[in-house]
């Protein structure tokens, strides 16, 4: 093997080997979004249950309030 094929190959497996390890930090990239978009998810979720909770609380309260005072008049 000629010395400019024996460089090719090993720019070659340079470059290959280069590619794997940023394949490899991609992935694990993409797997801590996933997780905190799954995260981020689950307490939306429960942030809406605990504002729909109030929404309906205030809600029943005010109608309470409401039907008191029509009682006063």
């Amino acid at each position: 093997m000629s010395d400019i094929d024996c460089l090719n190959a090993r720019v070659e497996k340079l470059l290959c080997e280069a590619v794997q390890e940023v394949l490899e930090v991609v992935k694990e990239t993409v797997s801590e979004y996933q997780e905190k978009t799954a995260s981020t998810q689950r307490e939306n979720q429960s942030l809406k249950r605990k504002l729909q909770e109030l929404q309906e609380k205030l809600h029943l309260e005010s109608n309470g309030i409401f039907n008191i005072r029509v009682k006063e008049y």
